[in-house]
């Protein structure tokens, strides 16, 4: 990947080069590229289960699209549809796409600008197990390293309870559905391919099973700075400076995560007590229930219920959710949840008739009080005229007979925006020019952050006017 500040020397030893507007068109590049491939590669007869089930190419490319973006949107039943060979095509384009995701917002942290602190560096140093200078390329060996070892210890938890729920099943295929479904929920991804003819999957009605996947599904959506300071805190050490400490990023991250699960777990229980959440065999099993759909709803597209049946105002508290996602430089979409507390904080200062945005006993610079605010508006900005777009679309389409009506349009675009995949069932009743819309959304959702980071690399214009304020009124 092309570096670009030029003649200035980075963290790790290496001279970058200059900041460009020609590295914006990189990554789209790279994921049209992996989209496009993984379409053709699904497109293939001998990726289905029967060579008579017929896929439209507009079906092909929404699948590829979503796998790719780790969304979770499908237009099709994923286990019914393809055989083990298009499964790890998709398993590819999910790992893939994780991967560039988590591995891009890392390097970008470091070579846009923005790169680590001594503390930091000292953090990845320690986990890389070397000393001396951190390279870009130790830090993506590192990310992978990281990655698929979290994968491999879910694949293996989740082995061993599927070997239990289903002795009858072939050895081989446990184990590839385990690793399918370790990506999957890592990369909060959200696409299964358990088969589910009566609605029921493994995490349904078993709890630990549960409880892994939500597990799995909430480090992937951390990111990578905050799982490598918690691999670095040693809270048993009694010398209090062998013990690590919690960076801002970290503190942030790990606290509105919480925050929010515990929100989202209270709300879902109050709401879907009576509902939804009836179906479950017992009271702690409805709070298991409750504290996966909190989960899923910011980041990954698993669920336990049949999100159509939802109360209106749960699903508009998921579609909050879903709006704020998980954090920076995670598999995780939305807004991310730094971005959210910033603007809490801004908030909250203003209130107060503070000057300063503080976060944690830290100064927030109004730099970034300012982007958080921008983020924000363009997320809605782009929300706003998809659901437009999709109303009407889908004015004269099967999709419009949902019972949810618009709101089910809302839910279906702020979820494909953040890259979420939960759904009313709605997707794939979508007209021709809906798909295309939510392909759009989906691959805009996962690229445009990612760009945006780019972008804001540039230097910041130097004041050749300063003009006098004005006060206005507000409110």
């Amino acid at each position: 990947m092309p570096l670009f500040l030029n003649c200035r020397k980075s963290n790790f030893g290496k001279s970058t080069h200059a900041w460009t507007p020609s590295i914006l068109w990189g990554i789209p590049f790279i994921y049209i590229l992996l989209i496009s491939t993984g379409s053709m590669a699904l497109a293939l007869p001998f990726t289905r289960k029967s060579t008579e089930a017929d896929i439209s190419l507009i079906d092909t490319i929404f699948i590829a699209t979503s796998a790719t973006c780790v969304t979770g949107l499908t237009t099709i039943d994923i286990a019914s549809t393809f055989n083990p060979f298009g499964q790890f095509i998709l398993l590819i384009l999910i790992q893939t796409g994780g991967l560039g995701i988590m591995s891009m917002g890392a390097i970008f942290l470091v070579i846009a600008g923005h790169r680590l602190s001594l503390h930091q560096q000292r953090l990845i140093i320690g986990s890389w197990g070397k000393t001396g200078t951190l390279t870009v390329k130790n830090i993506l060996i590192y990310i992978f390293t990281f990655v698929l070892g979290a994968e491999l210890i879910a694949a293996l938890l989740l082995f061993l309870q599927l070997k239990i729920l289903y002795p009858d099943l072939h050895t081989i295929t446990l184990l590839w559905q385990s690793f399918f479904h370790a990506v999957s929920a890592f990369c909060n991804a959200g696409i299964t391919i358990f088969s589910s003819p009566n609605g029921e999957l493994p995490w349904t009605h078993h709890e630990l099973f549960s409880l892994t996947m939500s597990s799995t599904v909430i480090l992937g959506s951390l990111g990578i700075l905050t799982l490598v300071n918690l691999t670095q805190l040693r809270p048993w050490k009694r010398n209090r400076l062998e013990r690590g400490t919690l960076t801002l990023q970290s503190k942030i991250a790990l606290t509105m995560t919480l925050l929010l699960l515990i929100g989202g777990s209270l709300f879902y229980a109050a709401f879907e007590w009576h509902n939804t959440l009836s179906q479950a065999n017992s009271w702690h099993e409805k709070f298991v229930w409750s504290f996966f759909q909190s989960a899923m709803s910011r980041t990954a597209g698993f669920t336990t219920v049949d999100v159509d049946q939802l109360h209106p105002v749960t699903l508009f508290a998921t579609i909050i959710l879903m709006f704020i996602g998980g954090a920076p430089g995670s598999m995780a979409g939305g807004i991310k949840t730094i971005t959210f507390a910033i603007l809490l904080a801004s908030a909250w200062a203003a209130l107060r008739r503070q000057q300063n945005t503080h976060l944690f006993h830290r100064r927030i610079s109004r730099d970034l009080t300012n982007t958080a605010l921008m983020i924000t508006l363009l997320a809605l900005t782009f929300i706003a005229l998809v659901i437009m777009t999709l109303m009407v679309t889908e004015i004269h389409s099967p999709s419009s007979h949902s019972p949810h009506q618009w709101l089910a349009i809302v839910f279906e675009a702020v979820s494909a925006f953040a890259t979420v995949g939960l759904s009313t069932g709605i997707t794939p009743h979508l007209s021709p020019l809906g798909k295309i819309t939510i392909i759009l959304t989906m691959f805009i959702g996962r690229v445009g952050p990612l760009m945006l980071a780019i972008y804001l690399t540039k230097p910041l214009l130097p004041w050749h006017k300063r003009y006098p304020k004005e006060n206005l009124s507000m409110g």
